[in-house]
């Protein structure tokens, strides 16, 4: 009888032992912390979807996020007061990505960050209907970036210098049309359209709704025909993304 008492105490004491490890992990799941100070970025994540992680990022980091791709991947992280720059992009990490400055004030700062789905990632490179496409980030400051480059893409393949950006919308490599997009995008202005649109005509869903993107960005009659053009395309999302721009464009200030 001691004996069978004891085996019982034994087992109890596991089952509890067990439940014990199980709740710290219940609570320790889901887990986003990020603070930045004096430019050192202090990040622990665990077991976040990595869509969640990179718009926390945005909001507090204060730029525009683009997210091309579902990207619900489980990350977890922990980076300990680096460089914002240098973590951020430890955070985007496998996913490929472009920077984007805006020059325009006293300081350059980094704008925009587009994400592309990568091909050893596993990320479906269709976005869902429900996911957005924008995570805006209104609440910080904007950051300084480090350079005055107009245009980063340290996540993309090098690309010949010599190589305009509409030559690089014919290439057989979608990151670098994708890369040629967004510095399009970043160029704005009338002679970025007529490539754009011609980039409405990419067979990638995903680079043609990031052209539309760009026009609704840029704006004015010319970019409007090509929304309109889009609304008639064969993907869902890229018909969407087109009303919606037509949409802020119509109700913008006139």
């Amino acid at each position: 009888m001691t004996r069978l008492m004891g085996y019982i105490l034994v087992l109890g004491l596991l089952v509890l032992a067990h439940r014990a490890t199980a709740g710290l992990g219940q609570v320790k799941s889901g887990e986003l912390t990020i603070r930045v100070d004096a430019g050192l970025l202090t990040l622990k994540a665990i077991n976040i979807p990595h869509r969640q992680l990179l718009e926390g990022l945005a909001k507090r980091l204060g730029f525009e996020l683009i997210i091309a791709g579902r990207l619900e991947d489980q990350r977890s992280l922990e980076i300990d007061g680096r460089p914002w720059e240098e973590a951020l992009k430890k955070a985007l990490a496998p996913v490929s990505w472009a920077f984007v400055y805006d020059s325009s004030g006293a300081e350059p700062r980094l704008a925009k960050v587009f994400v592309f789905p990568s091909k050893n990632d596993g990320t479906d490179s269709v976005r869902s209907p429900s996911d957005p496409s924008r995570a805006a980030a209104p609440l910080s400051p904007p950051v300084p970036a480090p350079t005055p480059q107009g245009l980063q893409a340290p996540g993309l393949p090098q690309q010949d210098s010599d190589a305009s950006l509409p030559e690089m919308l014919e290439a057989d490599d979608e990151e670098t049309r994708a890369l040629a997009v967004v510095g399009l995008a970043a160029m704005g202005g009338e002679q970025a359209i007529a490539p754009l649109r011609k980039a409405l005509q990419d067979r990638e869903a995903w680079i043609r709704e990031t052209a539309v993107e760009a026009l609704a960005d840029i704006g004015g009659e010319q970019a409007i025909q090509g929304l309109q053009q889009a609304l008639r395309d064969e993907s869902e999302d890229v018909r969407r993304a087109a009303q919606e721009a037509l949409n802020r464009l119509q109700s913008g200030p006139q």
